[in-house]
Parts: C-alpha cells; structure tokens; sequence
C-alpha cells in the first residue's frame, strides 16, 4: 500500500552521503551551476537539458521547475552531498501511482566518480521509494553510458531490454539505443535479507 507522497522526506540519510531536496534559491543555483561547470562535458554528454543552461538564472528556472514538481508529488529531486559538499543529483520522477513504478536518474561531479558515493545516492533514494509503496523503479540508460549502467548493476538493477534508436547522446553524436534498466520492491527485500543473514 502507497504511503502518502506529501510526506516524502526532504532528507535522506545515506552511507556516504546525505540527499536533500534542493530547493529554489539563488544559492543552490549558484552551487549546481558551478558543480555542472566543473564536469560540464561529461553531464552534458549523457544529460541534453544541461547544454543550454549556463547562467545562475537558467538553473535557477530549471530548479524552481523540480520544485514545482515536489510540491505537487510529481518528482523528488535531491543535491548528493558528500562530506558537506555539493557533488551531483538524482531525481524520482515519471511516477504512475496506479502501477506503482518510478524512473530515478541521477549524474555526479568527475571528481567523486569512483568512490561509491553515486551507488550509495542511489540505493538510499531506491530504499525510500519502496518504503513508500512503489513495486517496481526504472533507468532509462544511453547505450554507451557505462558509468550510469555500472551504478545501476551495482544497485541491483536488471537489464530488461533494448530500444533500438530510441534516444539522442552528445557523447555517441547523435541517435542511440535506449536501455532499459529496473529494480522490484520484491528483489530489493530479498537483497536486504540476504545482507542481514551475512
């Protein structure tokens, strides 16, 4: 049974960092735009919509976007904080409540690749969404993107498919395949289980 999405936290607490809900101010403007800039080929390779935001106020408009979306339970979106710093973004959004499912996407700074602090956002957001009653969470993965499908392995998700031509990357030039990634509440809890057995 769905618990009520008007109280989906503001703040979750993972292992190697802390999410919050980024809401619109100038501040946190200035803080993604700068995170963005520092690893802007690389986010805009794989994520379209942050090419042509460049100013404080671009990002601004795009963050009083998600949170628009907050308030009407249509989206989560949370900076990653690691170490009290500001290194990327995931987001739960694309909900169907009579099915039950919600796609995630996420992206991080370069210079916090590699340490586990994506997998760690990930799993923690994935925990919550199931906690409040979703079965089943999606990636949608451009084939290519081998960062986001090895976070997505390591979170657990299982490749179901390939769509052939159905997206567009920077980082392929053009027109690629889309993957299909995703995770059930049912495989989440075995995982859990079996870790506490360990």
């Amino acid at each position: 049974m769905m618990k009520s999405l008007k109280d989906f936290p503001s703040v979750i607490f993972a292992k190697l960092s802390e999410l919050r809900r980024v809401e619109p101010t100038p501040n946190n403007a200035r803080l993604l735009l700068d995170v963005i800039d520092s690893s802007r080929q690389s986010v805009t390779d794989w994520q379209e919509m942050f090419v042509n935001i460049t100013t404080r106020e671009g990002m601004y408009d795009l963050i009083k976007k998600r949170d628009d979306q907050w308030n009407n339970q249509r989206g989560f979106c949370y900076g990653i904080y690691a170490g009290g710093i500001l290194v990327g973004r995931v987001r739960a959004f694309n909900f169907d409540l009579s099915l039950q499912t919600a796609e995630i996407g996420y992206w991080l700074a370069d210079e916090f690749v590699g340490h586990g602090v994506m997998t760690d956002a990930v799993n923690a957001l994935v925990d919550v969404l199931f906690d409040y009653g979703f079965e089943r969470v999606e990636l949608e993965i451009d084939a290519g993107n081998t960062r986001s499908e090895n976070v997505a392995r390591r979170c657990g998700f299982v490749l179901e498919g390939r769509l052939r031509r159905k997206s567009w990357a920077r980082a392929v030039g053009g027109v690629c395949d889309l993957l299909i990634y995703s995770k059930l509440k049912m495989e989440n809890e075995k995982n859990d289980q079996t870790t506490a057995q360990e």
